[in-house]
């Protein structure tokens, strides 16, 4: 999505790059813990009642303004992440 937008000057501002598909905290720690093979049960910490409860991404200003579409999924890409980070600790 960056060397998209360098390529088109006259798209300005924020843009969201997802999946599209809202994935929760939870699930997301669940899909690292796998892919590392971490064994210990996530802990919670105690309740903020400030905290956001849900948020999502909307790529499609970027599919709309920089023809952006992920070239990955989520799971590919935690595995692409997770190595890189083992490869450059």
């Amino acid at each position: 999505a960056m060397l998209a937008a360098l390529d088109r000057p006259k798209a300005v501002g924020p843009f969201h790059v997802g999946t599209g598909v809202e994935t929760s905290i939870a699930d997301l720690f669940r899909r690292i813990a796998k892919e590392t093979g971490y064994r210990k049960r996530a802990q919670k910490g105690p309740k903020d009642t400030n905290a956001v409860i849900r948020s999502a991404l909307d790529a499609r200003k970027a599919a709309g303004e920089l023809a952006w579409k992920p070239a990955v999924g989520l799971d590919e890409g935690l595995r692409e992440t997770i190595a890189w980070f083992r490869e450059h600790p």
